[in-house]
């Protein structure tokens, strides 16, 4: 049976308190003698019933707006929060840039001290890096979840999670090993290393990651640094390779690809990053439509922080 209608002046009182007065739910439900769900209902009522209105006194802006459309479009997946950079410009590395801004607000807010925080590469994380401040709480631990690659700009795992370690003071668990090795012989000795054994210990306490995502093809940073062959990456594309993620290749719909050299690679899988409560993924550029479009649908990112540009193109 539902219940009884509440009387009009106590859940007016009830609604003064909250939204003029500034206490909280439960101080309200302390003062009334009531449970907090109690209280919920009852300011929910006071809105059903007309007696308040909730409006907003300024415009959402255009960022604001497409992330609420976007959270909305993918909330079938395991997308729970998108982060869009308020920027209009055609610029790549200007979109790069506020989008690492982004990306390092949204960690000022989320990390904790007891988080262990793990790192991959990209561009994008090394503005988001640069960015972070200083003074912010650091987690207890920062950690490679990808062995190194080369990188001329300083946007490899070793030096973004070094870099990192440093500014907020916080222990780093290096991976000190390429991403991808000569052989599996190679690889299984590393994996009995102690350092590294000690690093894949962090990783599966990981909390929180950030990560970039890659695209296929001659601008794919394996590629560039000399990891892949041409050859091997035409038969990944060929195969349907729409991204990367810590060199893990995946199809338009989120499914993971064979590769020949997986036996050679160090770095976490992309099964290791449904287990990861937050996992992030930061990118710019609309290129990277398709890595993004198939990263939601196989559930490898709970939050995304991405430019205007590539936003608007994951709308269209």
């Amino acid at each position: 049976m539902a219940s009884a209608r509440r009387d009009e002046s106590f859940v007016l009182k009830i609604a003064a308190l909250y939204y003029m007065g500034g206490l909280t739910q439960e101080e309200i439900a302390r003062r009334f003698g009531l449970s907090r769900p109690t209280v919920v209902r009852v300011l929910r009522e006071a809105r059903e019933r007309k007696l308040v209105e909730i409006r907003l006194t300024k415009e959402l802006p255009d960022s604001t707006r497409i992330e609420t459309e976007l959270e909305n479009r993918f909330k079938e997946y395991r997308l729970k929060e998108v982060v869009v950079a308020d920027n209009i410009e055609d610029n790549l590395e200007s979109a790069k840039d506020h989008v690492g801004q982004c990306a390092a607000k949204y960690l000022s807010r989320t990390l904790q001290k007891k988080h262990v925080f793990g790192i991959g590469w990209s561009t994008t994380l090394m503005c988001a890096v640069q960015h972070m401040d200083a003074h912010q709480t650091a987690p207890s631990r920062i950690v490679q979840l990808g062995g190194i690659i080369s990188s001329a700009n300083g946007a490899g795992t070793y030096e973004l999670a070094n870099y990192l370690g440093t500014k907020l003071g916080a222990q780093v668990e290096h991976m000190p090993a390429p991403v991808l090795v000569a052989s599996r012989q190679v690889r299984d000795t590393l994996l009995v290393d102690p350092i590294i054994q000690n690093t894949l210990r962090f990783v599966e306490k990981c909390h929180i990651g950030l990560v970039g995502i890659g695209v296929v093809g001659r601008q794919s940073a394996l590629l560039k640094a000399g990891y892949l062959t041409s050859k091997e990456m035409t038969s990944v594309v060929q195969k349907g390779a729409v991204g990367e993620i810590l060199g893990n290749f995946f199809d338009e719909e989120g499914s993971e690809i064979a590769v020949p050299w997986a036996d050679r690679k160090l770095s976490v899988e992309l099964t290791k990053l449904k287990t990861i409560d937050n996992m992030i993924v930061a990118a710019a550029g609309k290129a990277k439509k398709k890595s993004i479009l198939g990263a939601i649908r196989g559930g490898y990112l709970t939050t995304l922080v991405v430019d205007m540009k590539l936003a608007t193109a994951l709308l269209q």
